[in-house]
């Protein structure tokens, strides 16, 4: 969900800064957030299926809202998640494990 999160705030197009001395790099999505985006929200739609109430504690979890949500729901919303996301494999190294490597952001096995 934290990975969802922060992809989710990258804004879809964006500008290049062409300053060399800019110590922070631009972050916009790629190919490879999109369809890590679009796997989770489709995956998720499946696993809670017509149970609004779950739905709508989702995306007050997206959003960075869980503590308003009660923990029972939280736990049903990630029991029934995580079981296909799991079985889907939407880990996050699986969609970035290319980027990560080439920014130095894994060891040499993989492991972030």
């Amino acid at each position: 969900m934290d990975c969802y999160i922060a992809l989710r705030a990258f804004p879809a197009i964006s500008a290049k800064d062409y300053d060399p001395y800019a110590n922070r790099r631009t972050s916009s999505w790629t190919p490879d957030v999109a369809h890590f985006l679009m796997d989770v929200e489709r995956v998720t739609e499946e696993a809670l299926g017509e149970n609004i109430a779950l739905q709508a504690a989702w995306f007050a979890m997206a959003a960075g809202e869980g503590a308003s949500v009660p923990a029972k729901i939280r736990n049903d919303v990630y029991r029934l998640c995580g079981t296909l996301y799991k079985s889907r494999g939407l880990s996050p190294s699986r969609y970035f494990r290319r980027s990560l490597k080439n920014d130095g952001w894994m060891t040499a096995d993989g492991d972030a």
